[in-house]
C-alpha cells in the first residue's frame, strides 16, 4: 500500500479515539478513556509511532478494531433523560 494511505490511516483511527475518548470521559468511564487516549497516541499522524515489524502492527491493528467494536454502544449511545 502507499504511504499516503497509512498516514490518512492512521489520521482517521487517531480522530476516532479522540472522539471516543471523549464520549467515554463522558460517562465517566476512565479505564478506556486512558485505553483510546493511547490509542490517539499510537496512531498519531504528526509524530508516528513506527513497530518496524509488519506482524506486530497487524496484532495491534486487530486489537484496537476489537476495541473500537466493544466500545462503540457506549460511546455512540445518546443519553435519555
Amino acid at each position: 500500500m502507499p504511504y499516503g494511505y497509512y498516514t490518512l490511516s492512521r489520521f482517521v483511527v487517531c480522530a476516532c479515539s479522540i472522539y471516543f475518548m471523549h464520549r467515554i470521559y463522558l460517562k465517566n468511564q476512565t479505564s478506556f478513556v486512558w485505553v483510546f487516549g493511547f490509542l490517539a497516541l499510537l496512531y498519531n499522524p504528526i509524530i508516528p509511532v513506527h513497530l518496524y515489524q509488519k506482524e506486530i502492527w497487524m496484532v495491534v491493528n486487530a486489537i484496537t478494531a476489537v476495541l473500537f467494536f466493544v466500545k462503540k454502544g457506549d460511546a455512540l449511545r445518546e443519553e435519555v433523560d
